[in-house]
């Protein structure tokens, strides 16, 4: 039995490849066979809905003899003519202008040629209008040049007098890019008005692109300007009281009421392909040139405002000259073929006149040239040889019949296969995942994505409803997925109970096997199946760590860039673009509904759920169903929030009608206003209406919408207002919105390029805080370290850094210098005195620290009336040898800075130093440094006995200091000393005696007496030639 299955399986292996090998050879015969003939243009979107039509058409005429790649872009007229003169991978363009002097120069191979006729109209929407709006040729001036601004002025009113026109503004449109319509609109109006002749004149060219205005348009007279005609179209749907130029098929493609225009005759007319043809014959009649202008034919019947568009292609140097072939029949078929003739005219454009296409036949169709051979030849003799229908056939047929009986016999069996392959999936329960076989993590993003406005900032639900995250256990399970590991993939289970996934049906089955093994996509979350737990189904998709759309929108720390919105707004509609592709409806999208990866890519979730709905029961209403699930527990203002991203349309019929593609789009537009506002909808509205009012405002015909943001491109405006449209029928598809999108950016980026791009941004910036910041550290710390060298010595604080413990330390022999400072009680002779004193003291103070920073000495105490300071602490930079002489050097200048510069009035210094071993020690609790030792007691000591003026020193300093000429030490015997041996210490050749010293002081009555800045003089009156003769 097993080697009966080995060698099934093995058949199929083999059957499978000689299945693919064959179908590759099949396709490359038919290849070489068949070849493919490109033929595409680009250019004006004023002919672009007949073109639209001609395509298919010849495609399907050709399509038994060639393949052909055949399209058109309608993407303006200037765009075009850059298109063909800079060659780029097209055949032709179109224009409904003529090429300008400079490119006829540069590119004299290039040829003109009119394919049909038609009108520029003023489309308008005009609330409560619905009859015939009469224009003269004056008022159609005065409305773009501005001396016409609202709709009752009295020469629109003298027009129409069976309509009294409201009170309102003129919206204006004009063409945001360079467009033939544009050309065709401003000749019209030169041919009407000297005037506006000689101030605008004629141009076709858009906004600018570097300044964002037009050159020509004034500023103040066009409201808005939209890119192409689909573009003008869209904003008139969207604005009540505009009015803007377009051409015919453009306005009837969106239905759109055009207004009658007064020709040269007087007569009103409407843009008609009868019309438009009257002014050819007109025209025709007295030029024999190829093209020409149509404006202001002198006709009763002729429409004014009409013009050629033009085909532009190389004549003689076109690359394939099976493409010239083709472009030329392709000209000659449409331009003579009844049924397109008429497809012209339904689209009110008018077709060549018969003297029209004569003329263009003989004089531009057969002059065309390939590789110096005829084109119209090579178009004869092809149109020959397939009606004559040789035997040649008979050798390709005869080679490919058995090849396609083998190649369908292969695919059938093929198909067989997998059909049973599939139907055993289904029997198996393939879609069904054990729970026990996900290993489930905890993530705190989990709980992160909770975070949305609607809860904790303004919105029309959050100011309306006292509901908090706490109380909402639903929410959870509405929002969040509980991640996983399963298969070495990364999971999320999600949290939402359906309790139409209860019953899991055979169609839901085989619905669940495609959507896992056949729906891929970048911008899609991928569905693995479902899992079940306590008798519910919990759907298993793949896991999106980053959160919801909406945590990424209203979290303020991220600085989002215009490209970075747009990015996500192309990932959203190209998921939902895949999504409708493959027939599946959404029905409830959201931005809850739009989750972010680790790689930073919006996907779509939660796109299943209507799908499986419908597989269970096709009559079910699937958004009522997941409504009805979640309405329980939610409150009324919950419920009605929901609403803001329905359908109105869905709304109004209740939720009796399941959601479509239309659906989809507008729910898609609301995103966007939330994308590029980073604000829920209606929050402008939150202090004015509740969510019902809100709602009900929205269902009505010409109902609210959520307010734009002014910084949101016109472009993506102009795509959001055309998407959320109150009309189904007038939405685009995402296909269509994809474009949209693009062409506001050509260079569109990912969502995590987008983010790159806005992280180096923000990288610069830091980088240059930083710098600043790192100054003002910088700062800090010096500050510190000063204040640090205040209270502690230098070894200490290197210590206490290096977080070592201090105990207790003997240090030294060190220098130790004590000054007292006497008769301080006569300061508290009046506040003013007092003031005066303590400014004194403080200017000496300043004096002593600056001192203490020249000899390297640490301060260890400084009061009103004692400072001691230390020299030596840092024997390591200090010699030890050295801190004896600089003990000695320091009291002598110390003593020189109180006679000479700082000596308040009646207050009494006198100063004692010694060179001694101290202890000390970091205190715990206090932190306080503390020294101890007897040499402390003893300079205290002396110095409080001290004469005024003087400087003593202790034995050991004396016994230090002998070896040196610059001091002179005198032994001092006085009973207050406690008999200790003391010395005067004096400095050689400048003795000072007490009694010469005059004292000059300030009035005690001065506010500055005491400062240094005053000039507090002390003149010494008389020195002494000789120290030794004072000894």
């Amino acid at each position: 039995m097993r080697s009966f299955t080995c060698f099934g399986q093995l058949y199929l292996r083999l059957k499978k490849e000689i299945f693919d090998m064959l179908l590759i050879i099949t396709v490359l015969s038919l290849w070489s066979v068949m070849g493919e003939i490109n033929l595409r243009g680009k250019g004006a979107s004023f002919p672009g809905a007949v073109y639209k039509n001609w395509i298919p058409a010849y495609k399907r005429y050709r399509s038994p003899y060639i393949s052909l790649n055949m399209d058109y872009d309608a993407v303006g007229s200037g765009t075009g003519k850059t298109a063909i003169t800079d060659n780029i991978d097209i055949e032709y363009a179109g224009s409904d202008t003529l090429l300008s002097s400079a490119d006829e120069a540069n590119h004299p191979d290039l040829v003109t040629f009119p394919t049909m006729a038609g009108a520029v109209v003023l489309a308008f929407k005009l609330p409560g209008f619905d009859s015939k709006l009469n224009l003269t040729r004056e008022v159609v001036v005065g409305i773009y040049n501005g001396t016409i601004r609202w709709w009752n002025d009295t020469l629109i009113q003298q027009s129409n007098p069976h309509f009294t026109f409201p009170y309102h503004r003129l919206i204006v449109l004009a063409r945001a890019d360079k467009s033939g319509t544009t050309s065709l609109f401003t000749e019209a109006l030169s041919s009407f008005s000297p005037a506006w002749d000689n101030t605008y004149g004629i141009f076709s060219n858009g906004v600018s692109s570097v300044t964002g205005v037009h050159d020509n348009w004034e500023p103040d007279v066009i409201t808005y300007f939209g890119k192409t005609s689909a573009g003008v179209s869209g904003i008139l749907m969207s604005f009540d009281y505009s009015i803007g130029y377009l051409s015919t098929g453009s306005a009837e493609e969106s239905s759109l009421q055009t207004a009658y225009l007064e020709n040269r005759k007087g007569f009103f007319c409407q843009a008609t392909a009868h019309n438009v043809q009257d002014s050819m014959d007109y025209f025709a009649q007295l030029n024999s040139d190829f093209t020409f202008s149509l404006h202001n034919a002198d006709s009763e019947t002729s429409y004014p405002i009409a013009g050629f568009t033009h085909f532009i292609a190389y004549k003689t140097s076109m690359s394939s000259c099976l493409s010239a072939r083709e472009f030329i029949r392709y000209v000659h078929w449409f331009m003579t073929d009844p049924e397109q003739r008429q497809v012209c005219i339904a689209y009110g454009m008018a077709p060549l006149s018969t003297s029209m296409v004569a003329r263009i036949t003989e004089h531009v169709l057969k002059e065309f040239t390939c590789q110096g051979q005829s084109v119209w030849g090579m178009m004869t003799a092809n149109i020959a040889a397939e009606n004559e229908q040789p035997e040649t056939w008979l050798v390709p047929v005869a080679v490919s019949i058995p090849l396609f009986i083998v190649v369908v016999l292969s695919f059938s069996s093929y198909i067989c296969f997998q059909r049973i392959k599939f139907y055993r999936k289904i029997n198996n329960d393939d879609w069904l995942i054990a729970i026990e076989d996900i290993i489930f993590y905890y993530d705190q993003k989990v709980l992160n994505s909770l975070k949305s406005k609607f809860i904790s900032g303004k919105s029309i639900f959050s100011l309306n409803s006292s509901t908090q995250a706490s109380d909402c256990p639903e929410l959870i399970q509405q929002v969040l997925q509980w991640p996983g590991k399963w298969n070495c993939e990364t999971v999320g289970l999600r949290l939402l109970q359906v309790q139409q996934l209860k019953k899991i049906t055979r169609p839901m089955k085989a619905k669940m096997l495609i959507m896992k093994d056949k729906f891929f996509h970048n911008n899609v979350v991928r569905f693995f199946g479902l899992a079940e737990l306590d008798s519910d189904h919990y759907i298993i998709s793949e896991y999106c760590g980053k959160g919801q759309l909406i945590d990424l929108l209203q979290n303020e720390k991220f600085n989002m860039s215009k490209q970075l919105k747009l990015s996500i707004s192309v990932d959203i509609a190209s998921g939902m673009h895949y999504l409708h592709s493959k027939n599946i409806i959404h029905g409830n999208l959201k931005s809850t509904k739009c989750l972010i990866d680790s790689k930073w890519t919006v996907k779509i979730c939660d796109w299943e759920y209507n799908t499986l709905i419908l597989c269970q029961d096709e009559n079910c209403n699937s958004l009522h169903s997941l409504r009805q699930n979640n309405r329980v527990e939610e409150t009324k203002y919950a419920i009605k929030y929901q609403e803001f991203w329905v359908a109105p349309e869905i709304i109004r019929m209740e939720y009796k009608c399941n959601p479509s593609t239309a659906s989809d789009v507008y729910s898609f537009a609301i995103i966007l206003q939330e994308i590029y506002t980073r604000e829920d909808p209606y929050s402008e509205l939150a202090d004015l209406m509740s969510p019902e009012d809100v709602v009900n405002a929205v269902v009505q015909i010409g109902g609210i919408r959520p307010r734009p943001n002014d910084d949101m491109p016109i472009s993506v405006r102009q795509c959001m207002e055309i998407a959320w449209g109150h009309s189904p029928e007038d939405r685009p598809n995402f296909e269509q919105i994809m474009k949209m999108l693009k062409r506001s950016s050509p260079t569109t980026k990912s969502v995590l390029d987008s983010m790159m791009e806005t992280i180096e941004e923000y990288t610069v910036l830091l980088e240059e805080r930083i710098d600043e910041k790192t100054v003002e550290y910088n700062m800090t710390i010096q500050h510190l370290q000063h204040i640090l060298n205040t209270y502690l010595p230098k070894p200490i604080i290197n210590s206490l850094t290096n977080g070592k413990t201090i105990g207790v330390r003997r240090i030294g022999p060190v220098g130790f210098i004590y000054i007292d400072v006497r008769n301080f009680h006569y300061l508290t002779a009046g506040i003013k005195k007092i003031n005066n004193k303590i400014k004194s003291i403080e200017n000496f103070h300043s004096r002593l620290t600056g001192l203490a920073e020249e000899f390297s000495a640490f301060i260890y105490s400084i009061s009103f009336d004692s400072v001691v300071f230390i020299l030596g602490m840092d024997r390591a930079e200090k010699g030890a040898n050295s801190i004896p002489f600089e003990t000695a050097n320091m009291c002598l200048q110390l003593n020189k800075i109180i006679k000479n510069k700082i000596r308040p009035k009646d207050l009494e210094f006198s100063i004692c130093a010694t060179f001694d071993v101290l202890h000390d020690k970091v205190l715990d609790k206090s932190g306080r440094y503390q020294i101890f030792g007897s040499a402390l007691d003893k300079v205290t000591t002396i110095a409080k006995a001290a004469k005024n003026l003087h400087v003593f020193i202790s034995l050991p300093l004396c016994a230090k200091i002998k070896a040196y000429d610059c001091f002179l030490v005198t032994e001092v015997i006085d009973s207050q000393f406690n008999g200790q041996n003391v010395f005067r210490l004096e400095r050689r050749n400048e003795t000072i005696i007490e009694e010469d010293i005059d004292i000059l002081t300030l009035d005690e009555d001065d506010e500055h007496a005491g400062s240094v800045d005053s000039g507090l003089d002390v003149r010494i009156t008389k020195l002494k030639d000789s120290v030794d003769d004072k000894v």
